[in-house]
């Protein structure tokens, strides 16, 4: 009967208890005070859990009797095998002891398939005296990324929610605008008896004054504070909304040229209303 050599996997959390030793073991600790970092060998990434003080104070010394019993069951496989683990210049390495009773080890078959069953053994006590803890912070963890789900979806809803506004508002909207030319300003504001859309406003702007160059838009400020009371959000962010990001600013006019380079390098912003989605040729 051969050697058991297949890998033997302990799952163990590292944990940082930052500034948590400071407070009363049963008092709640919160992690904008002080913070937890919990990780495995998997984990590329710490992350932030709560916990008590008293719990972290259980979970760490969970943590050091565990890694304290790989090393020794580690320790005592090596050197069954007659080998030693040897350290210099910050290097670690495994090597064989120089010996005759060392030599005597790595030849006793029986011995060394011993080895492999009390190490075995000894990794399965200790994942067992570790469970306890293991299964309490993956619960925190999974309890925390429910928590990130649930407002991941809270904040994806109300994003819809809030474009909804911006669409339903832009398409009612309709406007008018006179040309200050001494100034080289555009003064565009509400006009109820108007059939120029939001959209069509947009694209008259750019075409005419933007093409020309040297014009800047005097918005309305009561139809600004109306705009933002309906929608929720501020007009320049409800102007880069209807506009698919074509204008960085609602007072300058980009240029048809530009304007269609900046929609090329940004396709995620703006409202197409024909389909009721996001996209790059949206606009009202």
């Amino acid at each position: 009967m051969g050697f058991d050599v297949r890998p033997v996997n302990f799952e163990l959390y590292r944990l940082d208890a930052g500034q948590a030793w400071g407070y009363p073991p049963d008092e709640p600790w919160q992690v904008a005070e002080a913070e937890l970092w919990a990780g495995s060998r998997d984990c590329h990434a710490p992350v932030v859990i709560e916990a008590t003080a008293g719990e972290v104070a259980l979970w760490s010394r969970a943590e050091v009797r565990a890694r304290r019993g790989l090393g020794e069951a580690a320790a005592r496989l090596l050197r069954d095998h007659g080998l030693h683990i040897a350290e210099a210049n910050g290097w670690v390495s495994v090597q064989r002891v120089i010996g005759w009773r060392a030599a005597g080890r790595r030849l006793n078959y029986r011995g060394l398939r011993r080895s492999f069953v009390e190490f075995r053994e000894r990794v399965r006590y200790l994942d067992e005296e570790y469970r306890p803890v293991r299964e309490a912070i993956a619960a925190r963890l999974q309890e925390r990324e429910a928590r990130r789900r649930a407002a991941a979806r809270e904040s994806a809803e109300r994003s819809a929610r809030e474009l909804e506004r911006i669409r339903a508002v832009s398409a009612a909207a309709r406007w008018s605008y006179r040309i200050d030319e001494q100034e080289r300003v555009v003064h565009v504001f509400h006009a109820d008896d108007s059939s120029l859309s939001t959209r069509a406003l947009a694209e008259k702007l750019q075409e005419t004054y933007g093409r020309a160059g040297g014009y800047t838009v005097g918005w309305d400020d009561n139809d600004r504070r109306e705009i933002e009371r309906e929608t929720g959000v501020t007009f320049e962010f409800w102007w880069r909304a209807v506009t698919a990001s074509r204008w960085a600013d609602s007072r300058h006019i980009p240029s048809p040229r530009s304007a269609n380079r900046h929609t090329t390098a940004h396709t995620g912003f703006g409202i197409d209303s024909g389909s009721g989605g996001h996209g790059c040729g949206g606009g009202f």
